[in-house]
């Protein structure tokens, strides 16, 4: 194989693998039931048990929260933007997972 050959291969490589990252994105990156990333906001009252969480990944997330010693909540699907409430009654806020 010549020099020039294996360069354009290598480059044809390169140019594949930076085109792969930047179609990953924070929602597609997520592992369905890891912590969700943190482009989903949280925001937690614990005295009076309630959390919000909003989407701004980009795109549509799928994400439950999780509630120590409680009921978790179902997962739910949130596009761009979108927001959930959750209230509970026993336990306490654990985390937001993605699902």
């Amino acid at each position: 194989m010549s020099t020039a050959a294996l360069v354009t291969g290598v480059a044809a490589v390169q140019a594949n693998a930076t085109a792969a990252r930047e179609r990953i994105t924070p929602a597609s990156a997520a592992v369905a039931g890891g912590t969700a990333p943190a482009c989903v906001g949280r925001e937690v009252h614990e005295n009076i048990k309630v959390a919000r969480v909003a989407n701004g990944c980009g795109g549509t997330m799928r994400v439950r929260i999780t509630i120590d010693n409680g009921p978790d909540n179902s997962c739910y699907s949130l596009k761009n933007g979108q927001a959930l409430t959750f209230r509970w009654n026993l336990g306490s806020y654990d985390r937001t997972v993605t699902c």
